[in-house]
């Protein structure tokens, strides 16, 4: 079983330093957030979705291209060899669990990043967030990376994820969750920000974010995802 209390949690002085860092730079990275165990549970279970995806669209004969036009709800290629998979992942025990969608280390961050928007926002700016009227809090993109074949996986495109299965903690509400797979060979990824801006002519406090969550060991080998700092 895995709990809350299975990854320990960040001391308020990280808290704070991480957040500044994320202010920054537009990105943080956070060690150990996961035990190994549920990384193995998780990817083993992605690599089945994937399978299942792959298998129905082959055995119906559907037409799989790229990008959403020619792609499903369930999963997208985002380029040859690279797929985005919202399958299950809104529906699973595993992606759905505590451990993910309340960490220990994870749930003060997006708390202090998200909150420091409401601290730092000009009298002007409007309270609303992106893609939603409904609730008055900040909100965070979670999502878990999966990968196969020797390459790696990290973070989601923009208009993918379900509205279903949504979570609200503190200063954040989760949008979406998806896998993210590279498989052997891909190409790469065009350069791209994830999510909507408030603002296009001016850079503002974050107000959505995602979470990447890799399942297998990144290496320049298998190719991660790339980060420019200060673009974000």
């Amino acid at each position: 079983d895995f709990t809350t209390a299975s990854v320990p949690p960040l001391e308020a002085g990280e808290v704070e330093k991480l957040a500044t860092n994320f202010d920054n730079d537009g990105f943080v990275v956070l060690p150990d957030m996961l035990p190994q165990p549920f990384v193995e549970l998780a990817y083993a279970e992605a690599m089945a979705n994937f399978d299942e995806c792959l298998e129905q669209i082959r055995s119906k004969g559907l037409d799989f291209g790229l990008h959403t036009q020619k792609g499903f709800k369930e999963v997208v290629i985002r380029n040859k060899g690279r797929y985005e998979m919202p399958y299950r992942c809104s529906t699973s025990p595993l992606f759905t669990a505590d451990l993910l969608m309340h960490n220990a280390k994870l749930e003060p961050l997006l708390d202090a990043i998200l909150r420091n928007r409401e601290l730092r926002k000009p009298a002007d700016e409007p309270s609303a967030t992106a893609n939603t009227t409904a609730e008055p809090t900040a909100e965070a993109r979670l999502h878990e990376a999966a990968a196969s074949g020797g390459s790696t996986s990290a973070g989601a495109g923009a208009g993918v994820a379900s509205a279903s299965g949504r979570e609200t903690s503190g200063e954040w509400r989760l949008l979406g969750q998806s896998i993210v797979m590279s498989t052997a060979g891909a190409l790469e990824q065009q350069w791209h920000s994830d999510g909507s801006h408030v603002n296009v002519n001016e850079h503002l406090p974050c107000h959505v974010l995602n979470v990447f969550m890799p399942l297998v060991d990144l290496t320049m080998e298998n190719g991660p995802t790339e980060l420019r700092p200060g673009s974000h």
